[in-house]
């Protein structure tokens, strides 16, 4: 079954609320750290390239992130005008010098809407996404940002290899939740 569209394009892009923002920042603080680190091979499943990712689970941050993640549902229900569930949470992934994203949908079982939240980085990255009706668009969202999007509907990536140092962001997934 294909997943319908729920908005006109597929993603926006939003300043966080004060309060969200120094969360984030916070949370950073706590997690940006080599002890919190998960190793994994991203680019397997996502065609992800030199990145790894930081855990909150190994900041011990899994509940306080969970209380987040019910927290940014209205806002992510909002959005797409449908009630949702959360999915996945997981950490704030570091992307190095020469990282690329391919272009993707994401798995519709775990990620139908999500959002990135970059956290921080020394060189802007564009995100390349095509709306609904194709149009590509290179979003260069900036910390204290939020980017709401289809992820399981509308393709996206970052096709253009990474040329700064660091880039920190993290990405909060929900499925549509059906009575």
């Amino acid at each position: 079954m294909e997943l319908k569209k729920l908005t006109e394009t597929g993603f926006m892009v939003m300043d966080l609320p004060p309060l969200i923002d120094q969360f984030v920042k916070d949370v950073a603080k706590i997690t940006i750290n080599e002890k919190n680190i998960y190793e994994e091979n991203k680019e397997q499943f996502t065609g992800v390239t030199s990145s790894f990712a930081y855990h909150f689970a190994k900041a011990n941050l899994h509940g306080v992130m969970g209380l987040f993640h019910n927290y940014m549902l209205p806002f992510h229900e909002q959005f797409c005008n449908h009630k949702l569930i959360p999915t996945v949470l997981y950490g704030i992934r570091q992307y190095l010098n020469g990282s690329t994203l391919h272009m993707h949908k994401d798995e519709e079982d775990r990620r139908q809407i999500s959002s990135i939240i970059p956290v921080d980085f020394d060189k802007d990255w564009s995100l390349e996404f095509h709306s609904h009706d194709g149009t590509v668009h290179q979003l260069t969202p900036q910390p204290g940002q939020i980017v709401f999007y289809e992820s399981a509907t509308c393709l996206h990536g970052r096709p253009t290899p990474f040329e700064g140092e660091y880039y920190r962001n993290f990405y909060v997934h929900y499925n549509l939740k059906y009575d």
